[in-house]
C-alpha cells in the first residue's frame, strides 16, 4: 500500500486538545494507540492465561524510574508488532512505569473495556463528521512532537514491519529527527527506553527456509507465524530493557552537527543496542557445519598443516584432505535447537528430583549478559562434576540467553551420550595432541571460526574435574588459542566470564580415586548404574559469574605487541592471565553450611566434640570469612538450624556419628564424633577445601608464628617462613597472581590483629637490632587456622620420607606416588600423620609434581619418553626434610595435642563478637 503523499499541518491552540474539535479528556486518544490503564475482556484473557506466564523478575526497571524522574520516557521497540506492544502494555501496567500515551503504526484502543471503546468509537466518529475522514498524520502534522515536549511518555517503533491491510499507514516522517527537535525545543531531557520481547529463541538461519518465505522470518513473522509462536513458545519468551539514552547528553556530545546526522548517529545507536540485546537472547546466526568445516579447511593455517603432513607422510593432499575432514566430523559440535529443548526437559526432571533449588545470582546472570554486549563471549567455569556441562546451559537458558559451545574432554564422545552431547553443543577435544600438529591446526581453527561467528563458548580451565574441591592449577592451551585469536582482531573483542558452580552435596564420589583407585574410562554401563542416584538429593545448587575479563584490554597491558613476545615470555604471560582467571573463579566462592561444618570438623583434633563447641567454632569461622566479604548462600537465614541440618546429613552419610540422650532433638551436650575412616574424611575433605584459601595465608602466619615454643616471633623470620611455604605450596592454592608474598602476609596479620588473635610487639627504639615482632594473643584460634592447612603439609611429608624409595631403584612419579600412599598408610598407624585425609592421592601427586619443579626428584635422562623415571637429589631433599621436620616437632602441631581442644571446650576464646548464628 502506497505511503500517504503528504499529512496536513494543523495548528493546535494550547488550550485544546490534541486535535482542533477534539474533546481534552486524556482518556481520549484520537488514533487509539494510547496504552490502556484497563484492560477489556480479550486483553485481560492474554494476559491471564498467557502474559502472566512470561518471565520478566530479571528486567531492572529501577533505571526506568530514575530516568522517569528526571525527565521524560520514550519507550524503543524495533520492528511494529501489535502483540509486543500488547505485552508491553501489560507490563508496563503491571511495574507501575508511565503508560506511554501514544505509539506510531498500532491501534490498541479496541482492547479496551467496551464502555470506552464506544466512546471512544463516538468521539471519532463525530469528529470526522465534523473535520473529515482522514485523521492527519500524527508524526507529520506535529501531534508525537507535541506529546514529547510536553513530556508526555510515548513508545516508538523505528521500523514498520509487515503492511497490514487495514492497519495504520506509515509515516513519510522520521520519529527520530522529532525526538531530536522536541529535545532541542526543552530543557528536561528525554531518555529513551529501547526494549525488546523475544517469543522463538531458536537461532535466526543464515539461508532462509521454506517457512520464511511462506509465512515470513522469525524476526518479522507474518499473522499466522506470529500466532503459532506466540501459542508455542510464550512460556519461554524473553523481556528484555535496554540502559535509557539520555537524549540531551547525546545531543551534547554532538554539539554543532547536523540535526539530520545527529538523528541518524541516535537511530543508529538504538538499532544496535537492540541488535546486540536480541543477539543475547537468540545468539548469533547459525551456519551449516559443513559450511563450517569447508571454511575451516580453506583457511591458510590448515592448508599450510595439511601440505606438511602430506610431504612427511609421502601421501597425497587430498588423502590428508580427507582425514582432516573426519577430524573435524569427530571433533565439531552439530548445535540443534530441538536438542537444547529435548535437554533443558531432561534437567528440568533431574533438577527438581535431584537437587532442593538452583540459585543464580541475579547480579551475575547480569554480567554474563553484559559481556555479550561486549564481544564474544567465553564463559570459564569452575569444574566439579559432569553436571556442570549441562547445568551451565540449563541456568543460561532460563536466563534467557543462548546456552554455549562446550569443550569437552574426548571421553565423553561414547555412544549414546557423544550424539546427544555434540547435538547440545559439545566439542570434543583430546586430553594431550602428543605433537600432532594436523590436529593442533584443525582445532585452532575451529575454535577461531566459532570466535569469529560469534558463539558463546565454553571451557573448563583446570582441565579435569577437582577431586579434592579446591580450584586446580590452570591450563593454558585453551586459552592460549583465544588470545591468539584477539591478537589477529578476528573478533572487536573476547570476553572471558569466570563462573563458580557450588554443589552443597556433589553426585560423584571420589573418595576411591582418592585413595588410589584408578580413573575408570565413561561407558554406557555407567548411565544404568548412575540411575540409582536419582533416589538421592544432593542439596542446592549455587551459581555466580564475576567481572568479566576482557581479552582485547588484557592485550593492551604489555609493554610490546603479542606476536612480538618469545615463547618463554608468553608463556609466563598466559600463566599469569589464566592464574588470574582461576582466582576471579575462586573470589565468588559460595559458603554453604557444609563447608563451615566440614573444616570445624576436621580442624578439630580429637575424635569429636560437644555440639556446642561445635557451633562456637562454626561462628568464628563465619565471622572471619564475613570479614572476608565472602559470598554467602541463603541458607544461612537461620545459622544454627543450618549448621545441625548439615550435621544430620552428614550423620546419614557417616562422616560423623552423633550420641544424643534424646534423638532428634540437638542439645549443647550432644558428642559429635568424627569418622576416622580415610574415605570418610576425604568425602568430607573435599567440602573443606571448598573455602580453604580463605584461611591459608593466616593458616602461614599462625604457622611460622607457632614454629617454636615461644608463641611469639620476629616479623622478619614470620616473613621468611612465610615465603617459604607460600614457595612450597605455590601450585597448591591459587592466590591472584600480581599479589606479593609480603601484600598477602600484611592483610593476613592485619585481620589476625582484628580477630585478637594475634598481636604486633612494636621494636625497641633503645636496640638497635630489635625489629617488630608477632605474638599469639589466642592460641587456641591459632592452632584452629593452622591446622585448616596441616593435611597438605602432612601430605608433603610423607613424599619426602616416601622419595627414600628412589635410592633403591628409579619410579615414575605415578609409582612413587603409588609407594607415597604405602608410606603414607604406615606413618598414619605409627602416628607420625595425624590427618588420614592426607594420605590422599591428589594431594601426593601435587606434592610429587612440586618437588620435581624444585628438584627434589630429578629426571633421568635415559628415559625422555612421556612417564620418565625419577631419581633423588639428596641435598634437595635434605633442604625441605630439614625445616619440614622442625615444624612437625614444634609448638604449630604439638600445641593442638595438649591445650587446642581444651582451651576452646572450656571458653577461654568465648567469641563475643556478634556473628551470623547471633544476627541474622
Amino acid at each position: 500500500m502506497p505511503k500517504p503523499t503528504g499529512a496536513p499541518q494543523l495548528p493546535v491552540p494550547a488550550d485544546e486538545g490534541p486535535l482542533p474539535g477534539w474533546p481534552a479528556d486524556p482518556e481520549l486518544e484520537p488514533y487509539g494507540s494510547r496504552m490502556l490503564p484497563s484492560f477489556g475482556l480479550l486483553l485481560r484473557g492474554l494476559a491471564r492465561f498467557f502474559f502472566s506466564r512470561i518471565d520478566d523478575e530479571s528486567c531492572d526497571v529501577q533505571p526506568i524510574r530514575e530516568a522517569a524522574r528526571k525527565g521524560s520516557l520514550v519507550y524503543v521497540m524495533r520492528t511494529r508488532s501489535l502483540l509486543d506492544y500488547l505485552y508491553f502494555n501489560h507490563f508496563v501496567r503491571s511495574k507501575g512505569l508511565p503508560l506511554a500515551r501514544f505509539a506510531n503504526g498500532v491501534r490498541a484502543g479496541r482492547y479496551a473495556p467496551f464502555a470506552k471503546v464506544l466512546r471512544s468509537f463516538w468521539t471519532r466518529l463525530r469528529w470526522r463528521r465534523r473535520h473529515g475522514w482522514r485523521l492527519p498524520d500524527p508524526v507529520g502534522s506535529g501531534y508525537l512532537a507535541r506529546l514529547v515536549r510536553r513530556g508526555e511518555p510515548v513508545l516508538l517503533f523505528l521500523r514498520w514491519g509487515r503492511k497490514s491491510l487495514f492497519g495504520p499507514r506509515d509515516s513519510e516522517a522520521d520519529v527520530v529527527e522529532v525526538l531530536v527537535e522536541a529535545q532541542a525545543g526543552r530543557d528536561e531531557p528525554i531518555f529513551l527506553v529501547p526494549q525488546i520481547l523475544v517469543w522463538e529463541r531458536s537461532p535466526d538461519r543464515t539461508n532462509p527456509g521454506l517457512l520464511d518465505v511462506l509465512m515470513g522470518p522469525a524476526e518479522d513473522p507474518g499473522f499466522i507465524r506470529k500466532t503459532l509462536i506466540f501459542l508455542r513458545y510464550h512460556r519461554h519468551a524473553v523481556v528484555r530493557l535496554g540502559e535509557p539514552v539520555n537524549v540531551a547528553e547525546f545531543l551534547a556530545q554532538h554539539e554543532g552537527q547536523p540535526r539530520e546526522r545527529v538523528a541518524k548517529k541516535l537511530r543508529w545507536l538504538l538499532l544496535g543496542s537492540l541488535f546486540r540485546e536480541r543477539r543475547v537472547v537468540k545468539g548469533p546466526d547459525v551456519r551449516p557445519r559443513r559450511w563450517i568445516f569447508d571454511r575451516i579447511l580453506q583457511e591458510p593455517a590448515t592448508r599450510a598443516a595439511i601440505e606438511e603432513e602430506a610431504r612427511r607422510e609421502g601421501r597425497a593432499v587430498v588423502a590428508i584432505e580427507k582425514r582432516a575432514r573426519r577430524i573435524l566430523s569427530r571433533t565439531g559440535a552439530d548445535l540443534r535447537w530441538g536438542m537444547l529443548m529435548f535437554d533443558r526437559w531432561i534437567m528440568d526432571q533431574l533438577v527438581s528430583r535431584l537437587y532442593s533449588g538452583v540459585e543464580v545470582d541475579p547480579a551475575g546472570a547480569e554480567r554474563v549478559r553484559k559481556a555479550a554486549r561486549n564481544g564474544t563471549v567465553v564463559l570459564i567455569p569452575s569444574h566439579r562434576s559432569h553436571f556442570d556441562y549441562l547445568l551451565l546451559s540449563w541456568v543460561l537458558f532460563y536466563q534467557g540467553m543462548m546456552p554455549p559451545h562446550i569443550a569437552a574432554g574426548i571421553n565423553l564422545s561414547f555412544w549414546p551420550m557423544g550424539t546427544i552431547f555434540r547435538r547440545s553443543g559439545a566439542f570434543f577435544i583430546r586430553r594431550s595432541f602428543g605433537g600432532d600438529r594436523l590436529y593442533t591446526a584443525l582445532l585452532t581453527q575451529y575454535i577461531r571460526a566459532l570466535t569469529s561467528e560469534g558463539y558463546t563458548q565454553e571451557f573448563f580451565i583446570e582441565g579435569g574435574r577437582s577431586r579434592s574441591g579446591k580450584m586446580l592449577m590452570p591450563k593454558i592451551g585453551l586459552l592460549w588459542t583465544y588470545l591468539d585469536a584477539m591478537a589477529d582482531k578476528i573478533v572487536p573483542d573476547i570476553q572471558i566470564v569466570p563462573i563458580y558452580i557450588a554443589y552443597e552435596k556433589i553426585v560423584e564420589d571420589y573418595a576411591g580415586e582418592l585413595e588410589g583407585d584408578e580413573k575408570k574410562k565413561e561407558t554406557a554401563g555407567d548411565l544404568v548404574r548412575a540411575s540409582s542416584v536419582l533416589r538421592k538429593r544432593f542439596g542446592r545448587v549455587y551459581v555466580q559469574a564475576n567481572e568479566p575479563i576482557s581479552l582485547k584490554e588484557a592485550l593492551e597491558t604489555l609493554d610490546r605487541p603479542w606476536r612480538d613476545l618469545s615463547l618463554d615470555e608468553s608463556k609466563s604471560y598466559l600463566r599469569r592471565l589464566s592464574q588470574h582467571i582461576v582466582a576471579e573463579i575462586q573470589d565468588v566462592t559460595v559458603v554453604t553450611p557444609s563447608t563451615v561444618a566440614a573444616t570445624t570438623l576436621l580442624s578439630h583434633d580429637r575424635r569429636g566434640m560437644t555440639r556446642a563447641h561445635f557451633h562456637r567454632t562454626c561462628r568464628f569461622l563465619v565471622r572471619w570469612l564475613e570479614a572476608r566479604e565472602a559470598g554467602f548462600s541463603d541458607a544461612w537465614q537461620f545459622p544454627e538450624d543450618a549448621l545441625d541440618e548439615t550435621l544430620g546429613l552428614f550423620a546419614a552419610e557417616k562422616y560423623v556419628e552423633i550420641l544424643a540422650e534424646v534423638p532428634d532433638e540437638p542439645a549443647d551436650d550432644d558428642i559429635i564424633a568424627i569418622s576416622t575412616s580415610a574415605k570418610q574424611r576425604m568425602r568430607l575433605d573435599y567440602y573443606k577445601n571448598n573455602i580453604l584459601f580463605h584461611f591459608v595465608p593466616a593458616a602461614f602466619v599462625c604457622t611460622a608464628v607457632m614454629h617454636g615454643d615461644a608463641g611469639e616471633a620476629p616479623l622478619p623470620v614470620v616473613q621468611r617462613r612465610f615465603d617459604f611455604l607460600a614457595d612450597l605450596f605455590a601450585h597448591e592454592f591459587v592466590f591472584h597472581p600480581d599479589l606479593p608474598t609480603d601484600f598477602q602476609l600484611e592483610q593476613a596479620v592485619q585481620q589476625l590483629q582484628d580477630q585478637g588473635i594475634i598481636r604486633v610487639r612494636p621494636a625497641d627504639p633503645e636496640a638497635p637490632d630489635s625489629t617488630e615482632a608477632l605474638v599469639l594473643a589466642d592460641r587456641a584460634r591459632a592452632w584452629l587456622l593452622s591446622s585448616t592447612i596441616r593435611n597438605f603439609i602432612e601430605a608433603y611429608y610423607v613424599v619426602l620420607e616416601g622419595s627414600g624409595v628412589l635410592r633403591r631403584r628409579p619410579l615414575t612419579r605415578k609409582e612413587l606416588v603409588s609407594e607415597a600412599l604405602k608410606t603414607g598408610r604406615r606413618m598414619f598407624l605409627t602416628e607420625d600423620v595425624t590427618r588420614p585425609e592426607a594420605v590422599g592421592k591428589v594431594n601426593l601427586n601435587n606434592a610429587a609434581r612440586q618437588f620435581q619443579s624444585k628438584g627434589v626428584l630429578v629426571e633421568m635422562h635415559s628415559y625422555r619418553g612421556r612417564d620418565p623415571r625419577l631419581v633423588l637429589d639428596e641435598d634437595a631433599r635434605d633442604r625441605y626434610l630439614g625445616p619440614m621436620g622442625k615444624l612437625f616437632r614444634s609448638g604449630a602441631f604439638r600445641y593442638g595435642e595438649t591445650l587446642g581442644s581444651g582451651a576452646i571446650r572450656r571458653g577461654e576464646t568465648p567469641g563475643s563478637t556478634p556473628s551470623r548464628s547471633e544476627v541474622p
